[in-house]
């Protein structure tokens, strides 16, 4: 239908019940709130001063013109692009006077105004002609009419998060004081006028409202997605989907829903909207990734551009029925959810808070950290979805399935980085295993790996998620250890390992993960002496002679970085046999195994030196072509850093008072001071090297077990030849 230019001359002078007995009058979906009622200094000052000026106008009949209205003429209908908020407010003085003071006369006119910024400001001003309220008795003290229309029957809660309604009823209660301060009892508004303008050559009415409105607040991101979704709505709307409930629901249930998630009122009132494109946005963004047939995206940038620019080609009657589900669902169970009991997760009821941290994020542009718990709870939810109709309580065996689909995709999470090329791979195949007929568990369970590809570094996850699977369905002992093993917050999901250390066999894993778990915390090891121990059975460095680290030292990442975690998982399930590493040396460290001391000189020292593990993180044989053994401290990751000679660092962390403090470069001096004595080594004898005066003794310490206190001897005795 074309929309015509309203063509009126300046001369035409209207008043609120002439303009309304002309045209219907409708606020569009893309006109801001009614944002008269605001608080706040500035616009409680400004709104005092417009409606006391009206009312006085009204007490002493005398004219006030409001200026020029711009709109917009649609058959019989006006649709005002500037001068809502004026309009607005006469027409709550004319309520309010229908309402309270001429009831006897006829209002019928006031009907052919309406809101179509949200369903429930259109209803609210229907329930304001149609219900039975009456403000008489009602005191002009601040916040008592408020309270009056929050506590009539017919006034839903979820009005009280309609920014335009609370404005029109803090208005109203404005009003409600002016004109009771004076007692008045007959009231005329023919007297304000406001007056039309030719707007011909200012363009479309979208185009002229981000014009006029360019003065005030601008239209948020929601404001205008919702303006095109409704009107998308209407289009799509068909026997088994109703335009008008879906539109009712978006501006009550669904609005509820997010202003639950802020943290105060501020929050609330800033930043629901914007959350509340983001779920939609979510939605939008899998839906893209799931029909995207053979095209391969060369980005998540390219995705979000898709959702900017086409969105609307991506909305479907389901992706919108999918949506309500979502959030009915998630409303109607959550504190279920929360207080499922499940060893994976003791103290996050299958991580629903986390899903809730998700919907409170306001970032439109990222989606990458959000992917694998959301698109779990996403599928999970929908799978039950069937028709979209009735949504019930989550039954135990729901409990059960949502317990596995959580604890699976978060031990997936912990082993692959969130590169955008990994990412839709991930979507692809883990759609499969959560809406699978069987169960999560059942679908592992007869999974033939090489069938399914859920992107790089997750290769042994996914054999011992297979493995686990097995395990569990063939022996429900195996449930509980393995989700307390997996709860442990360095493992986080990765136990393959440790099953592989024990063979597979039930009390051997018990017995294992226990000495194991007892070592570790969620930094990494506890006790850095432990390496110590480790080291008589293995050579733990990694290519650049690093030990793994704990977090905090130089370590931010588990799985980029040479962590504990890391180090473990390389023990863990390949796709091929041939692939795994041994794990008979490390199942010997579990079991303190008695074992030949390892003919490495570095390893020795460490072994019975266990105190230089406080200070160095890793070893590096022959780093100047000699046979010298250097270390650098943890919090490093190169040996451009300084360096420090192990069989010095042995007295430094064993003989009180003695000093030593490394060096950093090929020829420089690296001595420990000892009072007045410096001592050094010598690699190519295995010697302590000891000037008093320029007087060198050298000290054998082939034995390294003893070489400290050899030395230690040594310097005492020099001491007490100086006294």
């Amino acid at each position: 239908m074309r929309l015509e230019v309203a063509k009126m001359h300046s001369e035409s002078r209207f008043t609120i019940k002439k303009l309304l007995e002309t045209y219907r009058v409708y606020i569009p979906a893309i006109q801001r709130d009614y944002a008269f009622g605001r608080t706040g200094v500035q616009n409680t000052s400004k709104r005092e001063k417009f409606i006391g000026n009206m009312v006085n106008s009204l007490i002493h009949n005398s004219p006030v013109h409001l200026d020029f209205v711009y709109g917009l003429i649609n058959d019989n209908s006006f649709i005002p692009l500037d001068g809502q908020q004026r309009i607005t407010t006469l027409w709550l003085i004319e309520v309010y006077i229908s309402k309270n003071i001429k009831t006897d006369l006829d209002s019928s006119y006031l009907d052919r105004f309406s809101y179509d910024t949200r369903t429930s400001t259109r209803e609210f001003c229907r329930a304001l002609l149609t219900k039975n309220w009456k403000l008489n008795n009602i005191s002009i003290e601040k916040s008592q009419v408020i309270e009056y229309f929050y506590n009539c029957k017919w006034f839903f809660n979820s009005w009280r998060h309609d920014p335009s309604i609370t404005g029109m009823i803090i208005v109203l209660e404005e009003i409600h004081r002016c004109i009771n301060r004076k007692r008045i009892n007959d009231l005329r508004t023919n007297n304000i006028t406001f007056t039309f303008l030719n707007i011909d050559n200012l363009g479309n009415s979208e185009e002229l409202y981000i014009k006029m409105n360019s003065r005030g607040r601008e239209l948020s991101d929601w404001d205008e997605f919702k303006a095109e979704l409704f009107e998308l709505i209407e289009d799509i709307s068909n026997d088994t989907f109703n335009a008008h409930e879906y539109e009712k629901w978006i501006d009550g249930r669904f609005i509820d829903f997010f202003w639950t998630i802020g943290k105060d009122s501020k929050d609330k009132s800033k930043l629901t909207e914007i959350r509340m494109l983001r779920l939609f946005y979510l939605f939008i963004y899998f839906r893209i990734l799931e029909n995207r047939d053979s095209h391969i995206f060369s980005s998540h940038e390219e995705v979000i551009r898709i959702i900017g620019k086409d969105w609307k080609s991506v909305i479907t009657v389901e992706v919108l029925l999918e949506i309500r589900y979502f959030v009915e669902y998630i409303v109607k169970n959550r504190e279920a959810i929360k207080g499922i009991s499940f060893k994976r997760f003791p103290n996050d009821g299958l991580r629903i808070d986390e899903l809730f941290d998700i919907f409170a994020k306001t970032d439109l542009n990222r989606f990458q950290a959000d992917i694998d718990l959301f698109y779990a709870y996403k599928l999970f939810i929908n799978k039950r979805a069937k028709d979209y109709s009735s949504i019930s309580e989550i039954t135990e065996e729901e409990i059960c399935e949502l317990k596995q689909v959580v604890r699976i995709i978060s031990n997936f999470e912990e082993t692959y980085r969130k590169q955008f090329s990994i990412e839709y791979v991930f979507i692809d195949s883990i759609r499969y295993a959560i809406l699978s007929p069987k169960g999560i568990l059942n679908f592992f369970e007869t999974l033939d790996s090489k069938s399914i590809n859920l992107g790089s570094h997750s290769d042994e996850q996914l054999e011992e998620e297979i493995v686990k699977s097995k395990l569990i369905l063939r022996d429900s002992r195996w449930e509980e250890i393995i989700y307390k093993v997996e709860s442990h917050p360095l493992l986080n999901g990765t136990v393959g390992w440790l099953l592989r250390v024990s063979n597979e066999d039930l009390e051997e894993f018990k017995k294992f993960s226990s000495i194991v778990l007892e070592k570790f915390d969620h930094n990494g090891i506890k006790d850095l002496k432990e390496i110590a121990r480790i080291l008589k059975y293995i050579d733990i460095r990694d290519n650049n002679n690093l030990f793994p680290k704990n977090l905090g030292y130089a370590v931010d990442n588990l799985l980029r970085d040479y962590s504990w975690k890391k180090y473990f998982r390389g023990y863990g399930y390949k796709k091929t046999i041939a692939s795994m590493q041994d794990v008979s040396l490390l199942r010997d460290y579990i079991n303190q195994n008695e074992v030949e001391l390892p003919n490495e000189r570095w390893r020795q020292w460490l072994i019975y030196y266990p105190e230089i593990l406080k200070t160095i993180g890793a070893i590096r044989i022959n780093y100047f072509g000699d046979s010298g053994i250097f270390g650098i401290q943890w919090n490093v990751k190169r040996f451009s850093s300084i360096k420090y000679d192990i069989p010095l660092m042995a007295l430094k962390v064993c003989i009180k008072g003695l000093q030593y403090q490394g060096f950093r470069a090929e020829g420089e001096s690296s001595f420990a001071h000892y009072r007045d004595v410096k001592i050094g080594f010598d690699y190519s004898k295995n010697e302590y090297l000891i000037f008093k005066k320029e007087i060198e003794n050298r000290i054998d310490v082939s034995e390294i077990k003893t070489a400290v206190k050899k030395l230690e001897n040594v310097l005492i005795s020099i001491s007490d030849s100086d006294k």
